[in-house]
């Protein structure tokens, strides 16, 4: 495991994270279907043949994930007392990596998310697994023991502005992305191998 210091979203990152399976992947490299494995498992092999990186979707969720993520990781750091270090990019190998929001200490890490004010709401009330192979790829791919998800809205009054959960690490199902993981690596050399 290597972690490189750097400024995520600059082309440093995005060069470091090209080609290789990355946190929002193991969901599908997990428990998704085979032919969006095959899409996925094709673009990563587009990326290393071209050196170019494919186009990547973003919505009004992500850049207001992006806007409010300083000020989400103060109040979280603030209301918790834990010390969030931002990294750029932890690379397991030549192919797999994350970009996690913050490492905790030796043994944590944490991911936030900024929700629109009825998902926010929403997770309050009933909690979000949503990211759970996010988290448990973070776990991973770090080594780290356990993962803080966060939701922040602005909007809230001020005890309601974070929901807070603690992931602990599971070793079952980091197993479920760990062989969707080996599957996809091997498919991809088998491409790249064919058009070398």
């Amino acid at each position: 495991m290597m972690i490189h210091e750097m400024e995520q979203g600059t082309p440093e990152w995005f060069q470091c994270k090209l080609g290789k399976f990355s946190a929002t992947d193991f969901q599908t490299l997990a428990n998704g279907r085979k032919d969006t494995i095959k899409k996925l498992i094709e673009k990563k092999a587009a990326e290393i043949i071209t050196g170019r990186r494919m186009e990547t979707f973003k919505n009004s969720h992500m850049e207001r994930g992006i806007e409010l993520e300083a000020e989400a990781r103060a109040e979280y750091e603030f209301y918790t007392g834990n010390e969030v270090r931002e990294v750029g990019f932890i690379e397991l190998n030549k192919y797999i990596g994350c970009s996690p929001d913050g490492l905790i200490g030796d043994d944590g890490g944490v991911e936030f998310k900024s929700k629109d004010d009825n998902t926010h709401l929403h997770c309050l009330r009933f909690g979000d697994t949503s990211y759970k192979w996010q988290l448990y790829g973070n776990m991973w791919v770090s080594g780290r023991l356990w993962w803080d998800f966060v939701s922040y809205n602005p909007h809230f009054p001020v005890d309601k502005q974070l929901y807070i959960k603690r992931w602990e690490r599971d070793e079952e199902e980091i197993k479920k992305i760990s062989d969707g993981c080996d599957y996809a690596v091997e498919e991809l050399k088998k491409i790249l191998k064919e058009l070398k």
